[in-house]
């Protein structure tokens, strides 16, 4: 049976739940490597690697680095295999054009090496635009934004989308709780 790598998108606005979520599909996948902008939170409670020794792959658990340039992502394209890698707000440091970034071959090979991809942002303006064509599924937590930034990538599925952030927003004021979410497939929409 040849396994499916998974992308997943997640957004939401600011602690309504993506990094509990994040942590938790880390978990389950038994190995994780989260990447931020800066030192945060997550580097904080999981301990920082350095993404340039080979040595440093080798754990189970959950892991985190901070992003210094595009040559990371080469590292982790060698070394982080079997495993769920997350990007976290990822707008800060993926171009919006990645052709000639390493971050490329992660994404086109991540079934072979056992990769499944997960990426943060606050609302799906924040997600690079090529990401989409790769996405295949969304957790959608409560956010300010809506799919119509995207509409140019997202096609027929902006109005679907745009119900379901309709849906989980109304959710989140009518129970006054910020952490419900709806997980959808993109095969679904």
């Amino acid at each position: 049976m040849e396994r499916t790598a998974k992308f997943i998108c997640i957004i939401g606005k600011p602690n309504c739940g993506k990094s509990t979520a994040a942590e938790k599909l880390m978990t389950a996948a038994g190995k994780g490597l989260i990447i931020t902008p800066d030192f945060d939170n997550w580097n904080a409670k999981f301990g920082e690697i350095d993404l340039s020794e080979a040595k440093n792959y080798h754990y189970t658990g959950i892991k985190s680095a901070v992003y210094q340039s595009d040559e990371d992502f080469g590292f982790i394209y060698n070394w982080f295999f079997d495993g769920l890698l997350v990007l976290d707000d990822c707008r800060n440091y993926v171009p919006a054009n990645f052709d000639h970034s390493q971050i490329a071959n992660i994404i086109r090979r991540k079934r072979q090496r056992m990769m499944d991809i997960a990426i943060m942002a606050h609302q799906l303006s924040e997600v690079p635009k090529k990401f989409f064509g790769y996405i295949t599924e969304y957790l959608i937590f409560p956010t300010e934004g809506n799919a119509d930034a995207r509409k140019d990538v997202l096609f027929d599925k902006t109005e679907k989308l745009n119900a379901i952030i309709a849906r989980v927003n109304h959710r989140a004021i009518a129970e006054h709780n910020e952490h419900v979410s709806q997980y959808v497939k993109v095969e679904k929409l």
